[in-house]
């Protein structure tokens, strides 16, 4: 085998209960453990901040897409399908697309999305529990909305 290839140990060499691999690593240095650690935080320090500003920057498209007349569009179509009924509650009229998954925003299938209420709406976010800091609140949306549709 070449050299760069690991050297793949028994699990009862490593648990030290193979009398011809009993011999265990010795445990390594405070000073190494300490410094282990401290790579270990910065990496996942620098890890989360790239993703709330991958974060930041996907809600930021995001809410730039909901203004636009293509989104627009679907919305409508989606609302249409349904009948302008709300899908949570069936008895309130609908005046949100929602999507389900954000896996394809932008070019969502329209069985992607739901039409549902305002109050549906903003207990589904509740309960499902997603984050939705960088979203913009509702009266934000439905005054973009009309100011784009005049």
């Amino acid at each position: 085998m070449p050299a760069m290839w690991p050297i793949l140990r028994s699990p009862l060499a490593e648990s030290g209960s193979c009398r011809r691999h009993s011999r265990r690593r010795p445990d390594p240095s405070p000073c190494f453990q300490r410094e282990y650690q401290d790579a270990q935080n910065e990496f996942w320090c620098s890890f989360a901040s790239q993703q709330q500003q991958a974060d930041q920057d996907w809600w930021a498209c995001y809410n730039i897409y909901l203004r636009t007349p293509a989104w627009r569009k679907i919305r409508d179509r989606v609302l249409e399908r349904d009948g302008y009924l709300c899908q949570g509650y069936h008895d309130r009229t609908a005046t949100i697309a929602h999507h389900l998954t954000c896996a394809d925003v932008g070019r969502e299938f329209l069985f992607d999305l739901v039409a549902l209420c305002r109050d549906y709406h903003e207990q589904f976010h509740r309960q499902d529990g997603r984050k939705m800091s960088g979203l913009l609140s509702l009266e934000e949306y439905e005054f973009q909305v009309t100011f784009t549709d005049d």
